[in-house]
């Protein structure tokens, strides 16, 4: 499961961290913990992006026209839970963190 730690916050997994996986019904999650047994948080692939919030599909659609989605996650982690979005447009990649009411909490670009 590809995750942006510095999206998220969370740090990144040493050797001592244990990542399981596993499906509820026909959808794949991750779930991380640290070395003793903690949970660090969890990740689902979506596979269906029209299943996205109205609200970040609203600020997709208007913030990153000539973009597709190549990629999202619903990351839960503490207490807060977010839509990891990867956009690709003719020259660049985008990432995006967001909160189901659309606000982007963090943003990083790249050139492709």
């Amino acid at each position: 499961m590809p995750i942006d730690w510095d999206l998220t916050d969370r740090g990144k997994l040493d050797n001592d961290d244990y990542v399981v996986r596993y499906n509820i019904g026909n959808d794949p999650y991750y779930s991380w913990y640290d070395s003793e047994g903690t949970w660090v948080g969890s990740s689902m692939m979506m596979k269906d992006y029209a299943n996205l919030p109205a609200p970040v599909n609203k600020i997709i659609s208007s913030n990153y026209k000539g973009y597709t989605v190549s990629s999202a996650n619903m990351e839960y982690w503490k207490d807060r839970s977010a839509y990891e979005i990867e956009l690709k447009g003719s020259g660049d990649i985008v990432k995006l963190l967001l909160d189901a009411n659309g606000n982007i909490l963090k943003q990083k670009k790249k050139p492709i």
